[in-house]
Formats: C-alpha cells, structure tokens, sequence
C-alpha cells in the first residue's frame, strides 16, 4: 500500500498513524501489505500492515476528529481539506483501520504457526494473544 506523504511511513512504524483513506475497495481484513513509499518501490523492510477493520463513507461524509488525528495527526477539517484536494471526484471512500507488524513479529508469528501444526494441543488464539503482548 503506497504512503507518499513526508511522515507518513514514519507515524505507521511508530504506530500513531492507524488508517488511511483510499478510493478503493481492493484491500482486504485479515491481510498485510508492504508499506511502500511510492507506486512501484520497495516497502519499508522494517514491516507490514495488517489490515483490522474496513468501512465505506459516502460523499458528504465528514471524517471525525478522532478519525482525522488517526490518518495522521490531523484535525477533521485539515483533513478534509486535503483529501479533496487529491481526490476532487470521490463518489464513496474506503477507510482501512491497520496495525504494523515489524518484520521480527511476522517472522515469529510464521514460527509459531509451524511450531502449532506439530503441536495441536496449542490454539491459535493463545499465539495471537503471546504476539499482540509481545508487541506492546
């Protein structure tokens, strides 16, 4: 998924950038993507996003302030502001809610998956659970 805002890719690593907006619906809950700094450019090597939460909004639609300050520090007016000035001809936006995921995690979460097809005894929500607290 392309970020190529100044700051942007830094406030996802740091985790205060938590949505974004796009035109598209082509993102899918439950998935991750490279964070990317241009069309055709590597992602970040220190990550991914995993996409937790997706929702439409309709033209006309104003962006809350909580919403604003989450797509990267904004206030919904800024917000606002900018978006129409990339986008003058949006019919509905899809919004994307995400987590970063450093590279370690995803490795170890790859881990313990193998670790669980030999170990059934272990399920998979207690990983999910050991890695979202790894995390904090």
């Amino acid at each position: 998924m392309i970020f190529a805002f100044p700051g942007h890719i830094d406030q996802i690593v740091e985790g205060t950038k938590t949505q974004t907006r796009r035109n598209s619906d082509r993102y899918n809950v439950g998935q991750t993507y490279a964070v990317q700094p241009g069309r055709g450019k590597k992602g970040d090597p220190r990550g991914r996003i995993l996409i937790i939460r997706k929702w439409v909004e309709d033209p006309g639609q104003i962006i809350t302030d909580a919403d604003a300050q989450a797509e990267g520090g904004y206030n919904a007016d800024e917000y606002e502001t900018l978006y129409f000035k990339l986008n003058s001809m949006w019919f509905e936006r899809w919004c994307y809610e995400f987590e970063f995921w450093t590279t370690e995690s995803i490795e170890s979460l790859k881990h313990s998956l193998e670790d669980a097809k030999t170990q059934p005894s272990t399920p998979f929500t207690a990983i999910s659970q050991q890695l979202r607290m790894e995390k904090q």
